[in-house]
């Protein structure tokens, strides 16, 4: 079974459409090359479909991080 963190970060390379990129979990993933409003936006609704969940306008503004969204991930599933 992939943890998710692994999923997070095939999510993040389907979005940004890039098999080579390997964030750590400190990463911010607004500092990744490529990385836009749009993307940002395709992101959110492509883990929510994933994971089969739904964020509140407050628990998308709440994380920086991937790990901060994996911690967030991990309480909501």
């Amino acid at each position: 079974m992939k943890t998710i963190l692994y999923q997070v970060i095939e999510i993040i390379r389907e979005t940004l459409d890039d098999t080579t990129i390997s964030p750590l979990p400190q990463t911010k993933v607004v500092d990744l090359r490529g990385w836009s409003s749009l993307q940002h936006i395709r992101f959110i609704a492509s883990v929510e479909d994933h994971f089969q969940i739904r964020f509140d306008f407050q628990e998308m503004l709440g994380w920086e991080t991937i790990q901060d969204l994996v911690n967030l991930l991990e309480k909501k599933i």
